[in-house]
This record gives C-alpha cells, sequence and structure tokens, in this order.
C-alpha cells in the first residue's frame, strides 16, 4: 500500500515506513486547498485549479480564474443513495470594471 503526502508545493509517494518511491511531484502553484476526487488530486489557490491523476501525478488541466475557493468537495456525503456530484467552486471576474462571481461545478471524466 502506497500513501501520499501532500504539501502547499509538492506531493509525494512514499511506502508504509515513509520511504519516497518516486520522486516529488511539483506543483504549479502552491495550494491552498486539496481535495480528492475519483482518480484525481485538486489543487486549488486564489489563482487557478490544478487538476493531476492521483496515482501518476500527471497533469491533466489547469483553470485559471481569480480568487478561486473550492466551496464544495462532495467528501462527508454518508447517503450511498445520493448522486455523485462535481466539485464546486467560485470565481471572481472582472469584466469591464464590474466584478462577477461565478459558482461553477467540475465534472471529471470518472464522473461522465
Amino acid at each position: 500500500m502506497n500513501v501520499s503526502i501532500v504539501c502547499p508545493e509538492f506531493g509525494l509517494y512514499v511506502d508504509l515506513h515513509g520511504r519516497p518511491i518516486q520522486d516529488k511531484i511539483e506543483w504549479e502553484s502552491p495550494a491552498e486547498q486539496v481535495t480528492f476526487h475519483s482518480r484525481y488530486i485538486l489543487l486549488f489557490n486564489t489563482q487557478c485549479t490544478e487538476i493531476r491523476e492521483l496515482e501518476t501525478g500527471k497533469m491533466v488541466q489547469i483553470i485559471e480564474g481569480n480568487n478561486v475557493q473550492c466551496t464544495w468537495d462532495g467528501l462527508g456525503v454518508v447517503d450511498e443513495a445520493a448522486p455523485q456530484t462535481g466539485i464546486h467552486v467560485t470565481v471572481n471576474t472582472v469584466d469591464e470594471e464590474k466584478t462577477r462571481y461565478e459558482v461553477l461545478e467540475l465534472a471529471l471524466l470518472a464522473d461522465l
């Protein structure tokens, strides 16, 4: 069994004795929030959402935005009959000197 360690600047896979089993994975931007969803790890900071494959650390996508915040990751839902939901994020968009607040749902490939 492998264990994942997530730090703001990088991720690392270690064995049960704490020994690294592969090179560390450098994030594109420091993570302020992290969640796991299906086979992905999602890292959030105020400028972007970084999506990587959990098993390999391979980059899948970066979604840029302003003041990005994860507001719902679906963790803690105990009703097995409830449909699987995506990750909800909020983003601020400044357009023609107006600030618009958007709530987005990220639908990951495993959910489609």
